[in-house]
């Protein structure tokens, strides 16, 4: 955890059934773009590498100023 977040703060923000609703945005549009047999199981992959990428770049982008991002 990162300093002064505790699992609960985090609980909250996974379990909340609004966020969550959000997010299936994202598994709605991967199931559409790829081919008609795509598993369920290959669609959480592409979810989770998309968010996980999606958060590394923004965590780089503020973390790590001194480097010049493309923009």
């Amino acid at each position: 955890m990162a300093e002064g977040v505790s699992q609960p703060d985090v609980s909250i923000f996974l379990d909340n059934p609004r966020l969550v609703q959000k997010y299936n945005i994202f598994d709605y549009a991967i199931s559409r773009a790829g081919a008609p047999e795509i598993s369920q199981e290959d669609i959480r992959l592409k979810v989770d590498f998309f968010l996980s990428t999606l958060h590394g770049i923004t965590h780089n982008y503020v973390t790590i100023t001194g480097h010049l991002w493309s923009s």
